[in-house]
C-alpha cells in the first residue's frame, strides 16, 4: 500500500479525491491551503508518506528543497496543452462571447501558442502572463498577489472581460471582486495518469530504501564476523 500525501487548494482536493477508486493499491490523506505559498509549511509537517503529490507546479517548486531534504519523491499534476486545450474548450462551448478578451496566467506560454495554432485560434485580444521564468528547478518568485493584479488592472481597464489562471487562490479573489474568472480545468485522465505516475514513485523510492537497508546489514554482519574470527581463542577455532 503506497501512501500518498496530496498538497492542494481545497477545492481542487474535492475534485482530486473524486479518481482515488482509479488507484486503489495507495492510501490518500489530503493536506490543504489557501494560498499555494502556504505548501512550504505544509509538507514540512507530513509525517508518514511514501510520495507526495502537489496540485500543480506552483507548489511543487515551492517545496522542492524541502522534498529533495527529506529525501521525499513528488509529482505534480500537469498545467500543459492538454489541461489548457480541455479549459478554452469549454469557454468556446458554455460562454457567449466564446474566447473573446481572455487574461490568461500559464505556467508556460509555448503551450497556449502550439494550442492556439494547432486549433487555428485569434489570440491577438489576449493578455498572458507566463511564469515560466519565475517558477524554476532553482527558485520560485512568482508572488499570487501579483498574479492577482494583473488580471484585476486588465478588467478594470477594459482591455478583457473574463481571467483565467492557474491559480486557484487567484480565481477566489477575482469572484470575489465580481471579476468573471475560472481556473485552469484539469481533465480527470491528467488527475489518473499522475496518481498512476505518485505509486510508481513511491514504490521505487522504497524499493532502493530496502535496498539500501540490506546493504548496511550485510555491512554490518561482515564486519561483525571478521571481527569474531579475528578473536577467536586457540581452543575455539577446535570446535
Amino acid at each position: 500500500m503506497i501512501r500518498i500525501a496530496v498538497v492542494s487548494s481545497k477545492k481542487f482536493a474535492e475534485e482530486i479525491k473524486k479518481f482515488e477508486n482509479e488507484v486503489p493499491t495507495s492510501r490518500v490523506t489530503y493536506y490543504t491551503y489557501d494560498n499555494p505559498l502556504e505548501s512550504l509549511a505544509i509538507v514540512k509537517k507530513i509525517r508518514e508518506c511514501d510520495v507526495i503529490m502537489f496540485a500543480g507546479p506552483l507548489p511543487y517548486f515551492l517545496s522542492k528543497a524541502c522534498t529533495k531534504a527529506r529525501n521525499l519523491p513528488s509529482v505534480f499534476i500537469p498545467s500543459d496543452e492538454y489541461t489548457l486545450t480541455h479549459t478554452l474548450l469549454y469557454l468556446l462551448l458554455n460562454r457567449k462571447e466564446g474566447l473573446k478578451g481572455l487574461s490568461i496566467d500559464i505556467h508556460n506560454e509555448h503551450h497556449l501558442h502550439q494550442v492556439a495554432e494547432e486549433m487555428n485560434m485569434d489570440v491577438s485580444d489576449w493578455h498572458v502572463l507566463d511564469s515560466k521564468e519565475t517558477i524554476t528547478e532553482n527558485q520560485v518568485t512568482i508572488d499570487p498577489n501579483a498574479v492577482l493584479e494583473f488580471h484585476q488592472n486588465l478588467w478594470e481597464s477594459g482591455k478583457t472581460t473574463y481571467a483565467v489562471t492557474n491559480i486557484d487562490y487567484v480565481r477566489d479573489r477575482l469572484q470575489k471582486m465580481g471579476i468573471s474568472s475560472t481556473a485552469i480545468i484539469v481533465p480527470g485522465k491528467a488527475i489518473i495518469d499522475t496518481f498512476q505516475q505518485a505509486i510508481m514513485c513511491g514504490k521505487l523510492s522504497i524499493s532502493k530504501n530496502m535496498e539500501f537497508s540490506v546493504g548496511i546489514i550485510s555491512v554490518t554482519l561482515l564486519v561483525q564476523n571478521s571481527r569474531l574470527k579475528e578473536n577467536k581463542q586457540p581452543w575455539q577455532s577446535k570446535c
